[in-house]
């Protein structure tokens, strides 16, 4: 069905093996580019079990959430709306590249449908002049991104507006670009991330030590 995770992640209630929307995309990024290199004939059934895994809801075991409007492809496919900000995008850069490659043409309508759904929730991202990392809610309150997640959902932002032509996610993209330049800025944000994740929710800096 797709690329799969064999370790739990309680803190986002998942339980090995499941899959993510994330890992897909940029396995599908990965396979079109061995499709350039060494020719789809090799490459080619593998890139469409992994575009397949799109189709999978998360009630099935797979990553795909339906929302109003589209859809959501899962990086962490909990029983709640996650929707983590770039996971999301590389989910859509992925379908974009394996449909704009001409591999999986079919691929659009997943784009589109995804597009539409991280669209609907993009104003959500924007919270008290920073950037959330996902829409989770595991700390009790909303889940602030990390300066090195402001500055990735910034570029990814912009990307997504670049190939999709929407001026919305771009506009967006730059916002949290001039936010992150203060340095005040992302040093108070960094205490007050690293306080609520301690207090709350201690399990997740396990897996954000390095962000």
């Amino acid at each position: 069905m797709g690329w799969l995770h064999d370790v739990d992640m309680p803190v986002y209630g998942l339980k090995a093996p499941w899959f993510s929307g994330m890992v897909q995309g940029i396995a599908l990024s990965l396979l079109v580019r061995a499709c350039h290199v060494e020719g789809p004939e090799r490459w080619a059934l593998l890139t469409q079990q992994t575009w397949k895994s799109y189709h999978v809801s998360v009630e099935d075991g797979g990553f795909c959430r339906t929302v109003e409007n589209g859809v959501i492809y899962e990086e962490y496919p909990g029983p709640e709306l996650d929707c983590v900000f770039n996971g999301m995008c590389c989910a859509l850069i992925g379908l974009w590249e394996v449909w704009h490659s001409g591999l999986i043409k079919n691929a659009e309508k997943d784009f589109q449908n995804g597009l539409r759904g991280l669209r609907h929730y993009l104003p959500n991202f924007d919270y008290e002049n920073w950037s959330l990392y996902s829409l989770n809610r595991c700390l009790g309150k909303s889940l602030l991104a990390s300066p090195y997640y402001v500055r990735t959902n910034a570029v990814l932002a912009q990307v997504i507006g670049l190939i999709a032509n929407d001026s919305e996610f771009y506009r967006y993209g730059e916002r949290w670009l001039k936010l992150h330049k203060s340095i005040v800025k992302r040093l108070g944000m960094s205490l007050r991330i690293g306080f609520d994740r301690f207090s709350r929710a201690p399990s997740i800096l396990q897996f954000d030590k390095a962000r």
